[in-house]
């Protein structure tokens, strides 16, 4: 019996030495995998670290490859080219004509353009924001040039197709992108003479749903705008404020319930419900899933029809230039900053064509919104100031440009090294049309140490 037990004992200990073994091995295979083999984080280009995605392999920018994400330059982000609109694409594209064409082109900014787009047995129009390249002076051998490389790599598109004098359009589509092209001579050039030419593209996925416009015009006789990023739309007891909003690309819709009531919305192929004070923007950019023209919102509050959106034909958009600064670019040999004109850096937002344009641009630079991209390329402004208000804006024959303004908190006063960028961020911002010549401020003392 004794023994019997002494056995018993010994295979105890014995267990427990294996039991303790193989803990201590799992342990170290743990500490190995975590320690060596398992993935690293990579850091990004400004030196953060990106979120840890599971799965799949990221690129030298944390861009998860797998996924379908590559790195956008311009935008400095990963995104899906199905998605959304990198413009480093089409300056591939441009690098690509002048290595098989010889033809040289030039980036000329921000364009919005007209796409039609078939639906079943209609087309429509689409609205497109993109960039522009050009050149001037080519001859008509060397468009030709141009136009047969262009039909050997993308796919010409036969809606956006016209021929004459003087000009020439021709419709690409090439991976995801809408890209036209146009050759155009003077009025009075020869049938065979050299023109410019201009290639614009922006996004245009095939697989998604763009809604066609119910009109042409609103019902309304007036429409609301807006200058920033977000066209608010308020559903009130009375009437929606405002009936009818018009938009551009880029913007997204957003809407706030100020009725006591909860309400359900539809609209192109979003559903929303909304509780008494709450609102929601909408995900994707106007541009991406409204043809030009005007959409009616559907709600049950207002019986089942709604305020109306107007989205802008190519025609009446056009871009303009916000002058910020980037104090990265005005320094001296030592590194001090200089506070001068040399860092003034622009952004370009488009905006509807109008009478008010000048004083609607200034308005949108005092409000300082920068995208987090352009923040990140160290573009700053310390606009907008509390209670700075643009009061008016008169332009005189030869050119002089007076801007009123109200500052009740003396907001633009301090440092002339402050003052003087806040002044010519106001002033280069101006000076962009060509029509102001001089530009001066109300009341004088105004932006001065």
């Amino acid at each position: 019996m004794v023994s019997f037990c002494h056995n018993i004992k010994g295979r105890g200990a014995l267990s427990a030495i294996v039991l303790g073994s193989l803990v201590f091995i799992l342990i170290a295979l743990g500490v190995y995998y975590f320690v060596v083999s398992a993935p690293k984080s990579v850091p990004r280009a400004d030196n953060t670290t990106p979120p840890e995605v599971v799965g799949g392999d990221q690129d030298e920018h944390g861009c998860l490859v797998a996924a379908g994400y590559a790195w956008c330059e311009s935008k400095k982000a990963c995104i899906r080219s199905f998605e959304e609109f990198c413009s480093d694409t089409v300056a591939s594209v441009v690098q690509e004509i002048t290595a098989n064409t010889n033809v040289r082109l030039a980036y000329q900014g921000n364009k919005v353009f007209n796409w039609i787009a078939p639906a079943e047995d209609t087309t429509f129009d689409v609205t497109i924001a993109g960039v522009a390249y050009g050149a001037s002076d080519v001859s008509w051998t060397d468009f030709e040039k141009f136009k047969n490389y262009l039909n050997s790599v993308a796919e010409p598109d036969t809606y956006n197709l016209a021929d004459g004098f003087p000009g020439v359009l021709r419709g690409y589509q090439y991976q995801y992108l809408a890209c036209d092209l146009n050759f155009r001579r003077a009025e009075e050039a020869i049938a065979d003479g050299p023109g410019d030419v201009e290639l614009v593209c922006g996004f245009f996925n095939t697989n998604q749903i763009i809604y066609p416009a119910q009109s042409a015009t609103p019902a309304v006789g007036v429409c609301g705008s807006s200058s920033t990023d977000e066209a608010r739309i308020e559903i009130t007891p009375g009437i929606p404020s405002p009936r009818c909003m018009r938009v551009v690309p880029g913007q997204r819709l957003l809407i706030a319930n100020k009725t006591p009531e909860q309400i359900a919305i539809w609209f192109a192929g979003h559903a929303l419900d909304l509780a008494p004070g709450a609102e929601e923007a909408l995900d994707q950019p106007v541009n991406e899933y409204l043809a030009a023209g005007v959409h009616t919102i559907a709600l049950d509050y207002y019986g089942g029809s709604g305020p109306e959106v107007w989205m802008a034909p190519a025609a009446d958009i056009e871009t303009i230039k916000l002058y910020y600064y980037d104090p990265a670019k005005d320094t001296d040999e030592t590194g001090n900053v200089m506070c001068s004109a040399q860092g003034l850096t622009s952004v370009e937002r488009m905006m509807l064509k109008g009478a008010d344009r000048i004083s609607d641009t200034i308005n949108l630079l005092l409000q300082g919104s920068l995208t987090e991209q352009e923040k990140e390329l160290g573009i700053t402004t310390e606009y907008p100031l509390p209670g700075l208000i643009l009061g008016g804006a008169t332009l005189s024959a030869d050119g002089m440009l007076t801007l009123s303004f109200l500052d009740p908190e003396n907001r633009t006063g301090g440092g002339s090294c402050r003052v003087g960028i806040l002044w010519r961020q106001i002033e280069a911002t101006a000076l962009q049309f060509p029509e102001v010549k001089r530009v001066r401020f109300e009341p004088e003392e105004l932006f001065q140490p």
